[in-house]
């Protein structure tokens, strides 16, 4: 969730990522405006807005910082590494040209489901995945087995570099929709 509202780069690259895949995460809050920000609003989701006076939310931000880092080490990455790559996995062609038609599973379309995945991978020094994992899903499971089989047979990247500029195993993640056609 954000804690600032966007600024007017950080908009113009998210309507931009919406327009055309593949997906561009805003930039950073940088430290000064996590220290600035002290409230958080829920708009939209309730019958009325809701604001959550925080104070400061650099010391919650710098730990949920940390929380991250210590769950991609649990992945098996090297965390030292990872934040100081100076380029991330980079695939060889967009996401979306992954997946066709014939990846929606049938009886998925037989009884109308549709599903959103949020999956990552780990993508070795070469370039290709070496494991997917769903990382959150609408269901049922076969929505999650065909993302993995997809992108276990036809996502290709450019491997992540370390600060030498040496390939080195790293992290990619990524959302699909499975919508029928009206």
């Amino acid at each position: 969730m954000r804690l600032a509202p966007l600024t007017k780069a950080e908009k113009e690259a998210h309507d931009e990522s919406i327009r055309r895949p593949p997906h561009v995460d805003p930039p950073p809050l940088g430290e000064a405006r996590e220290a600035a920000a002290s409230w958080l609003e829920l708009s939209k989701v309730l019958s009325h807005d809701l604001v959550l006076e925080t104070g400061s939310m650099a010391k919650p931000l710098a730990a949920l910082r940390e929380c991250s880092w210590e769950t991609v080490k649990l992945w098996g990455l090297d965390i030292d590494q990872q934040k100081r790559l100076t380029r991330k996995p980079n695939p060889t062609r967009p996401s979306y040209e992954w997946f066709n038609p014939k990846d929606y599973p049938p009886a998925m379309i037989r009884g109308g489901y549709q599903g959103i995945v949020n999956f990552r991978l780990i993508v070795d020094e070469k370039g290709a995945p070496t494991s997917c994992n769903i990382q959150e899903s609408t269901r049922p499971k076969e929505f999650d087995d065909a993302v993995c089989k997809a992108v276990m047979k036809r996502a290709r990247f450019e491997p992540a570099l370390d600060a030498q500029g040496k390939p080195v195993p790293s992290y990619w993640r990524q959302t699909v929709r499975f919508v029928l056609a009206a």
